[in-house]
């Protein structure tokens, strides 16, 4: 059977060493992988040389299979290959090619040789198909690729942090934020609340018991705490907002606290918080100067903030990134959108007229490595893109973006009967907040608009 061809190349602003050097580091594929496919990596390959494997998961349908793939191939500088051993294709070869281009750029090409499984008759019906999923995969890469080395060459010149510790690395955030940290090259260690071994770069803590050991604290340049119980799993009960309070103030309290006690402090915390600080707002735009509002949300926001104070006292600049409605298809409120848009049963919620203030994914994370070395910026900061919507407008773009109506409004006495408290003071409280502080020192956002941030979030 005759092998398909695939190819892609575009420009890249950065040099081609740069390029090379960006693959073969811890997080490639993880940043790599679009997260509007169901691609999960399993193992990532420890380097991309002759013979590194990469294991990885596909769901086909309601079937999921195991992709293992080799590197072979490997030209310093120049390319390397991945051929599949076993997956869903009956052959696959990638091939990774680098060259330069007009100075200062250079050019990224995937040439990728695969055969269909099954007969000649799948070759013909599923061609068309896979060269679109292959042109949406493909696409996304390059896009993610050049945004990257934009993001890390911004910092060039600047002093930067080498080892960096976070807090909350395994929730939604903190998947993200490491492979691209990593990525550009800084030495990621987690705080952990699991056994850990001896040799590796993870660090055990339990705030919930006040445990964690400073001496293992030493020596990092930038600490980026995330961690948090998160707030949308549904009512709050008593016992869930303590433990909502709790995660917050005391984690950040122990980490704020052991780091003002190091003999070589770091030089920046960041340490998260939540647009929820300004409550409920109605359309009456938010900067970083403007009183907490009311509700749980302001208050849980508030003491998170103040928990960082021990940090403030000891001399490190310490940043509180007011974070809004992080948008990406693999976690928060856009996943949970869309198992209803895509059947066509989406809608505004309520009366569509509360203001959303989202950024994506990429976006965030890109700021959080800004803020790492802009020694101008501390305390609060607005951590939203530059375009809120109200939700009307946010769900009018969703339903262009999948090509599906949303004709079926959800009644907000429904979800305030389902939710509760957390219905007034999160899927319903409007807050139209600005990022002057980003916008002011020269940050560029990759997706300032919904409708293309949405696009590439989605592959569409």
């Amino acid at each position: 059977m005759k092998r398909i061809i695939y190819e892609k190349a575009s420009r890249m602003e950065s040099t081609l060493q740069e390029l090379f050097d960006w693959h073969t580091r811890p997080g490639a594929l993880d940043r790599l992988t679009p997260p509007f496919m169901p691609i999960r990596v399993i193992d990532p390959p420890t380097g991309i040389q002759n013979g590194c494997r990469a294991r990885l998961e596909v769901k086909i349908g309601p079937w999921k299979k195991e992709w293992q793939a080799e590197h072979q191939d490997y030209i310093q500088g120049k390319q390397f290959k991945d051929v599949q051993l076993s997956g869903p294709f009956r052959h696959w070869e990638h091939t990774h090619l680098f060259s330069d281009g007009s100075s200062p750029t250079c050019i990224l090409r995937d040439h990728v040789e695969f055969e269909l499984p099954l007969s000649w008759v799948s070759h013909y019906l599923l061609k068309p198909y896979i060269h679109h999923e292959l042109e949406e995969l493909f696409s996304y890469r390059h896009r993610v690729i050049f945004n990257d080395l934009l993001a890390h060459q911004r910092a060039k010149g600047e002093e930067m942090p080498q080892r960096i510790l976070v807090a909350g690395g395994t929730g939604f955030i903190g998947r993200h934020l490491i492979p691209f940290l990593t990525t550009g090259g800084h030495e990621v260690s987690r705080l952990v609340r699991h056994p850990v071994e001896s040799k590796g770069t993870d660090i055990y803590w339990n705030p919930a018991k006040g445990e964690l050991n400073p001496e293992l604290l030493e020596g990092f340049d930038a600490v980026i705490n995330l961690a948090g119980e998160n707030i949308s799993q549904g009512k709050w009960t008593p016992e869930v907002k303590n433990r909502i309070i709790e995660s917050r103030v005391k984690g950040t309290h122990l980490l704020s606290q052991t780091l003002a006690g190091l003999k070589k402090k770091p030089t920046v915390f960041i340490s998260a918080s939540a647009i929820g600080y300004y409550g409920d707002r109605d359309d009456e735009i938010m900067y970083v100067d403007k009183a907490p509002g009311n509700g749980f949300l302001a208050e849980v926001c508030w003491k998170w903030e103040q928990a960082a104070d021990p940090a403030r006292a000891a001399g490190i600049r310490v940043v509180h990134p007011r974070i809004g409605i992080v948008l990406s298809p693999d976690g928060g409120i856009l996943k949970k959108m869309l198992s209803t848009f895509k059947w066509g049963l989406g809608g505004t919620l309520g009366t569509g007229k509360h203001y959303m203030s989202w950024i994506t994914i990429d976006d965030l994370i890109y700021a959080m490595h800004y803020v790492l070395h802009r020694k101008s910026i501390q305390g609060p900061l607005n951590l939203v893109g530059p375009n809120p919507v109200t939700n009307a407008e946010f769900t009018k773009i969703l339903s262009r973006v999948l090509w599906r109506p949303a004709l079926l409004p959800t009644p907000a006495i429904l979800l305030k009967a389902l939710f509760g408290e957390m219905a007034d003071d999160v899927i319903f409280a409007s807050k139209r907040v600005r990022p002057i502080q980003l916008l002011h020192s020269q940050f560029e956002f990759a997706y300032p608009d919904l409708e293309g941030a949405l696009r590439h979030l989605l592959g569409k």
